[in-house]
C-alpha cells in the first residue's frame, strides 16, 4: 500500500459527516441521495461532496435508478479497508 492512498483514507475517514453516512449505510444497507442528507441533516449539495469523496476511495458503490442515485457500502472492499471500517461503524 502506497502512503498516498492510505493518507487519502485517513483524510475521508477524519470527517464525522462521512463517518455519518458510512455508519447510516451499515445500517440501512442502500439509500438514496435524499435519504443519506436527511439522515446526517445536510444539505444535498454538501452530501454530494462527502458522497464523492467516499465513491472516489472505494468504500461506496453507487446504482442509478431511474432519477435517483442509491448508495451502499462497496461489496468490494479490501481486506484494509474493512479493518479500518469495523470499529468505526460499531459506534
Amino acid at each position: 500500500m502506497r502512503s498516498a492512498e492510505l493518507e487519502r483514507w485517513f483524510k475521508v475517514l477524519g470527517n464525522r459527516k462521512r463517518l455519518d453516512i458510512l455508519r447510516l449505510l451499515e445500517q440501512r444497507q442502500q439509500l438514496s441521495v435524499t435519504d443519506i442528507a436527511n439522515g446526517i441533516k445536510l444539505s444535498l449539495k454538501s452530501t454530494h461532496k462527502h458522497l464523492h469523496q467516499l465513491l472516489q476511495t472505494g468504500f461506496l458503490e453507487k446504482e442509478r435508478r431511474q432519477f435517483n442515485v442509491h448508495y451502499r457500502l462497496a461489496d468490494e472492499l479490501s481486506a484494509l479497508h474493512r479493518y479500518w471500517l469495523k470499529p468505526i461503524l460499531k459506534k
